[in-house]
């Protein structure tokens, strides 16, 4: 997914045959902080999403490169 926007659409979409979707700002600051305080605990899962945006090209190699020398370290 290319932004949050775009998630939320999908998964509208996704729970559409279902129920309605409740979607409320608490909620969604829950999921956010969620998904931010894992990415910041956990330093095998920040080089595995490294890998995959260096995969997919979302970032520049150089860019890549510099980070990897971060997180390496």
């Amino acid at each position: 997914m290319n932004d949050y926007k775009q998630y939320r659409t999908w998964l509208t979409g996704l729970n559409a045959g279902s129920q309605p979707p409740q979607f409320n700002a608490e909620s969604d600051a829950r999921v956010k902080r969620f998904v931010v305080d894992s990415y910041a605990s956990d330093p095998i899962l920040r080089k595995m999403i490294g890998l995959k945006f260096l995969a997919d090209n979302v970032i520049d190699d150089s860019l890549a490169e510099i980070w990897f020398l971060k997180e390496m370290l």
